[in-house]
């Protein structure tokens, strides 16, 4: 959130996705779901406005945090900052 501007609040529930570029949004909610809906591993690239309003290419990376019981307690990722080289 420190990159983007966006507060917990607008981030929250599925509000983190205004952040991502509109060509990549569709791609990215649905590789984010999947993973969301199979407690799974993601990994995928987006570019991500920034404060500044511009954006960059990044590498993201995400996993779920399980409960004994298979639930999901909290998801833990990398945000990895790929735009110089993607140019």
């Amino acid at each position: 959130m420190a990159y983007t501007g966006q507060s917990i609040a607008e981030a929250e529930n599925g509000g983190w996705i205004d952040a991502v570029h509109p060509e990549d949004r569709d791609c990215t909610f649905q590789v984010c779901g999947n993973a969301v809906a199979n407690r799974s591993l993601y990994q995928t690239e987006y570019r991500i406005r920034g404060k500044d309003c511009s954006y960059r290419h990044f590498s993201v990376c995400g996993a779920p945090v399980l409960e004994e019981d298979g639930s999901v307690r909290e998801w833990v990722g990398t945000c990895t900052d790929i735009h110089d080289r993607k140019l």
